[in-house]
């Protein structure tokens, strides 16, 4: 593969594709220069990361304008969050040690959750959607023998009516609960992490309304259905670590 890749131009991976929005399938053209990219990088996946830019890595934006323009609008303390999520990157901390042994067993013994094989046209659609958003490097999956700082975790469908079919990253599973090593359990911790305030958000919301109630007895409450979809912003994973945070999905990475 080194030696049909050698010459093959991986040039387009760091220009933005501005007919993303339209590809109905992963173009094989693009997965060899993924690999021909991954080979010329020596396996190194930050590499291609760092060198794809743009999307991948959020070189785009302008960060100190857009904190700027949102830390007088914010609590004090977020704009802190947002920089290094933009800037860095996640998790805020890992420092992890995998086994061979441990790589083996999600790799062999336990790939992915059921949900996966029994919907593999599902799952090629919503591998072409990332694709599409530049949230994954399609890889043929015998490279995970050779790619660093691997490991493997596995992926689920979610799938409920009238809503869009979801891929889930389940990065706290463990084959093993006494002794298998996962993502989320074994070396990544909460309390190294922003607090998480999605969680509480209607209560809080519940409570803003009976305080208003309270200030204001005799006057309307004018509540609005407000549709925030396009205002979660998926966070990037430092380059350095990405390669920890993979899955195999219909034979690629």
């Amino acid at each position: 593969m080194i030696h049909k890749l050698c010459h093959f131009d991986f040039r387009p991976l760091s220009s933005p594709d501005p007919f993303f929005s339209t590809r109905t399938h992963i173009p094989s053209n693009r997965k060899l220069q993924f690999m021909a990219a991954i080979l010329y990088h020596n396996f190194h996946v930050a590499s291609v990361i760092r060198y794809c830019s743009h999307n991948y890595t959020n070189s785009q934006i302008n960060i100190k304008s857009l904190i700027t323009k949102i830390k007088h609008r914010i609590p004090h303390h977020i704009p802190q969050y947002i920089t290094r999520a933009l800037t860095v990157g996640a998790p805020s901390f890992i420092n992890a040690h995998n086994p061979r042994s441990n790589f083996l067993a999600y790799d062999q013994k336990y790939v992915n959750h059921s949900t996966i094989n029994l919907n593999p046209q599902l799952v090629a659609k919503a591998l072409v959607k990332e694709d599409n958003y530049n949230l994954f490097i399609p890889l043929p999956s015998w490279m995970t023998k050779f790619l660093y700082h691997m490991h493997l975790s596995p992926e689920g469908l979610v799938i409920k009516p009238d809503k869009a079919d979801r891929l889930v990253f389940d990065a706290i599973f463990k084959i093993n609960p006494e002794d298998s090593l996962s993502l989320n359990t074994s070396w990544i911790h909460v309390h190294d992490e922003p607090p998480i305030w999605y969680g509480t958000a209607f209560f809080r919301h519940l409570t803003r309304i009976w305080n208003l109630r309270i200030s204001y007895p005799l006057k309307d409450i004018l509540l609005w259905d407000d549709d925030v979809s396009g205002a979660s912003r998926l966070i990037k994973y430092n380059p350095e670590i990405a390669a920890a945070f993979a899955a195999i999905l219909n034979n690629t990475i």
